[in-house]
């Protein structure tokens, strides 16, 4: 029992610091191929995990794997959080999952956001999101 929770915590600092690597290095040649390669190989945790930019996101496929990992666009999320402090509103259309709308919250807790999503299981998912 404690070696399956030791696993567990090590898998969730695992997820953690390589979506912080990631983000910090930002994009370079074979960067989309090696976090490719980590969310295809690395042990698959479901469940709901805190981001390095301040917010949570459910973890449940190899795809939302490589959403945490890769922080979504890399170079959008920066722009985003960038303009965040200056930001009064944001419309998010095709929100998916919710992830910009998800950074800009968890950046400036004062914007009014709005998501707008139009399938019906990721409007769901959506909702529990934000």
């Amino acid at each position: 029992m404690v070696n399956l929770l030791m696993a567990h915590l090590f898998v969730r600092k695992l997820y953690f610091y390589s979506a912080k690597l990631f983000f910090h290095l930002g994009y370079f040649h074979g960067s989309n191929r090696l976090q490719q390669l980590f969310t295809s190989h690395a042990p698959l945790l479901k469940g709901i995990f805190i981001h390095p930019l301040g917010f949570t996101w459910p973890i449940s496929t190899r795809n939302s794997l490589k959403t945490y990992i890769s922080s979504c666009e890399s170079f959008t999320s920066r722009i985003l959080i960038s303009r965040a402090s200056t930001m009064t509103s944001f419309i998010c259309v095709g929100a998916n999952l919710g992830w910009y709308p998800l950074l800009l919250g968890a950046q400036n807790k004062q914007i009014e956001i709005y998501a707008f999503e139009c399938h019906p299981e990721f409007f769901d998912l959506l909702k529990k999101m934000c």
